[in-house]
Order: C-alpha cells, then sequence, then structure tokens
C-alpha cells in the first residue's frame, strides 16, 4: 500500500505569509516613492492620492508668514468731537406746524428726542424728559422718529403714533407713546391699545395698515441720520434763538439735561477739540447750522423775552410774538415794523435779513409806564 504524502511543515507556511508582507510593503514604498519624484518634476498626482508637501532640499525657504492682524470691529468708529460738533448743526430746528411738542411752545429752548418704540432706554428716558420741561417752564420737548433695523415692531409703532395724532391731536399722540412703553410695542396689539386710549379702532386700523405715515417716520430720521445717529435715545438740546446745540446721548439723569439747557442758553457749551483742515481744499458742508428757523418771543408786563438775539444775514427768519400779559405792541423802526399784540394772541411775522447791523425794538404803546422799559435789539451778523 502505497504511503500518503506528509502535509507541508508549518514553519514553511509563516515563512510564506511573511515574505507575501514584507513584498507589500515594498511595493507601497516604491509607490509613495514613484509619485515623490513624480511631484518633483511637476506632474500632478490623481486626486485620490494626498501626499504631505516635501520642501526641496535645494529651495530657499520661505520667510514665515507674518500674523494675521485683527478683524476690524464691525460698528463705525465714533465721530471726534469737532465732527460731532458741526453733525449737531444738521438737526432741523423746531417746526411747530410739522413737530409734536409738549410744554411750552413758545419756549427758547427745545430738547429734540429721536426715539423708538422698542428701545428700553427710551422708555427709560421718557419720564426724564418730562421732569425737564416740569422743572424748567421755558423748555419744550420735541418727539422725532428713529426706529432701529433691528427692532421688529419700532416701524410701524411709529406709525402708530402718528395715526393716533392724527385721529386726535397731539395729546392722544403722547397717550399712545406712553401706552406703547407701558404695555409692549407688539405690531399685533396696536389697535387694541389705541382703543384703551379713546380712539375708534376701525379708523385706527384702517390708518395703521394704509402705511400712510411710512414716509413721514423716514423723514424725521433722514436728517438724523446725517447728523450721525445711529442709537437711541439721542437727544439735541437746542437754543432757538441762536441755533446752539448740545447732544445728550442715552438715558441720562435730569439734572444733566437740565444743565445742557443752561449751556445753549449761556454760550457755554462745552467747546470741543479743533478740527483738522480738510484735505485737498475740501469745503465744509453749507449745512453747518439751521438757516430756517423761528425766534419765539414772549411778551409779558413789563418785559420782552428774549429781548436780545442774533441771526445770520440771509438767514430765513421768522419773529413769533407771543402775547402772555397785557395790551401791547412791537416797533421795529429800522426795518419798517410795527405790530399790536394782544394778551393771548400770537404775531408771526418775517424777519428782513437781506442787511446786517443792530436794530433796537421796543413797545409801541404810549399809555403805562412801564411799557417804555420794554425794549431789546436784533443783531443780524455776516
Amino acid at each position: 500500500m502505497p504511503r500518503k504524502a506528509p502535509p507541508p511543515a508549518a514553519p514553511e507556511v509563516i515563512t510564506v505569509r511573511k515574505v507575501n508582507v514584507w513584498f507589500g510593503v515594498t511595493m507601497l514604498l516604491v509607490g509613495f516613492i514613484g509619485a515623490f519624484l513624480l511631484m518633483k518634476e511637476g506632474s500632478a498626482l490623481p486626486g485620490w492620492l494626498s501626499l504631505p508637501t516635501i520642501p526641496s532640499l535645494n529651495a530657499p525657504s520661505a520667510p514665515p508668514s507674518p500674523p494675521s492682524p485683527p478683524s476690524a470691529p464691525s460698528a463705525p468708529a465714533a465721530p471726534t468731537p469737532a465732527d460731532t460738533a458741526a453733525q449737531d448743526k444738521l438737526i432741523p430746528t423746531v417746526d411747530a406746524d410739522r413737530d409734536h411738542i409738549r410744554g411750552n411752545a413758545d419756549a427758547d429752548v427745545a430738547v429734540i428726542e429721536y426715539s423708538d418704540l422698542e428701545c428700553p432706554f427710551c422708555k427709560r428716558v421718557h419720564p426724564t424728559l418730562q421732569e425737564v420741561i416740569d422743572q424748567d417752564t421755558n423748555v419744550q420737548w420735541v418727539y422725532r422718529h428713529f426706529p432701529l433695523g433691528p427692532h421688529k415692531n419700532a416701524q410701524k409703532a411709529s406709525e402708530a403714533v402718528e395715526c393716533a395724532a392724527k385721529l386726535g391731536g397731539d395729546g392722544k399722540l403722547w397717550e399712545m407713546i406712553e401706552i406703547i412703553f407701558e404695555k409692549g410695542s407688539d405690531n399685533t396689539k396696536l389697535v387694541e391699545l389705541a382703543k384703551e386710549i379713546g380712539l375708534r379702532d376701525s379708523a385706527f386700523a384702517t390708518c395703521l395698515a394704509s402705511g400712510e405715515f411710512a414716509a413721514r417716520v423716514k423723514e424725521d430720521m433722514a436728517p438724523a441720520k446725517e447728523a450721525g445717529v445711529n442709537g437711541t435715545p439721542m437727544t439735541f438740546v437746542m437754543h432757538i434763538p441762536s441755533g446752539r446745540v448740545q447732544r445728550v446721548m442715552g438715558a441720562r439723569p435730569t439734572a444733566d439735561f437740565l444743565q445742557a439747557v443752561e449751556n445753549v442758553r449761556n454760550d457755554t457749551v462745552p467747546a470741543p477739540a479743533p478740527a483738522a483742515a480738510p484735505s485737498g481744499g475740501a469745503q465744509t458742508s453749507s449745512r453747518a447750522r439751521p438757516t430756517v428757523y423761528t425766534v419765539p418771543i414772549r411778551v409779558t408786563n413789563w418785559a420782552f423775552s428774549p429781548s436780545t438775539f442774533t441771526v445770520k444775514k440771509g438767514d430765513t427768519v421768522k419773529l413769533r410774538f407771543v402775547g402772555a400779559e397785557g395790551e401791547h405792541g412791537v416797533s421795529i423802526p429800522g426795518l419798517g415794523i410795527t405790530k399790536t399784540i394782544a394778551q393771548g394772541q400770537t404775531v408771526e411775522f418775517p424777519l428782513p435779513t437781506d442787511k446786517t447791523g443792530t436794530f433796537p425794538f421796543s413797545c409801541n404803546v404810549a399809555c403805562g409806564s412801564g411799557h417804555s422799559e420794554m425794549k431789546g435789539v436784533i443783531t443780524i451778523e455776516d
């Protein structure tokens, strides 16, 4: 019976496996070396193969890259004090026919607030400005709109208070402002709020849906943006006869606003640093100050207040004499003006500004010793 062949020895199998493994490793190394040589010659590698970059021994080493500069902040740089002083003069003076005024309509100082009805700081400053006009009765509070983009309810809320003014007068406008600050600016609730302050809900809803006052809100915002306003509340304290302005940013204490009132009255507004000369012969803005304005003058026994003021030649100026007490008149001989002012009457007329000089004025009522003391001077300068 023939013998069966013995099975292969185990060590031989192990040796064959080792040879196969080393063969694979060798071929992989050959492949990498070949790829490196191809890359050195400028040939492209197939997309599926990615090798670490190996610098050439003959090439000079590249200098290290400088660190990246920090990214610029997204917010615009704050204007310099000189820029701010010029921008403040771009704020329109008070227009009694257009503006919403609370307090003394014939005051010599206006606190002009740019507000957003969704802004918590505007809500905070609201009672503060009421205190200002309560403590100084020769100050008026002017409300203007400045709804901020991130506040999604603010634009319609601004339109809502204009609808309230249309349907119920300025008194309802102020009531609407206050109930929005109290209960929120949710656009879906504005009709309900209007009804709470006594407005007809159907008429209010029609006004609000029409967007009738959207443009009016934008008109308030345009000059404020030009003056650098980008946040709320922003308040401009303006001396109406002279056009002097001081900006008060944020929800400041009552004392800060009252100090600004005294500063503009007494020409003690803190002076900014001098501005650098414009390069390339550029001219500064011709709108560096208001050129159309009204000077209110209160008439009492026995005084004009203010009794002296200065305007610029070529400006468009109206004089508004408000008869608060007694029967009086005014005469400005150098300008050929004579008017009678009865108690409770407001007399408004244009002031000619085509020539410079000083023009005394006085009460033209002959009877009564006190009338002779009622005097003043208008200065028209270049």
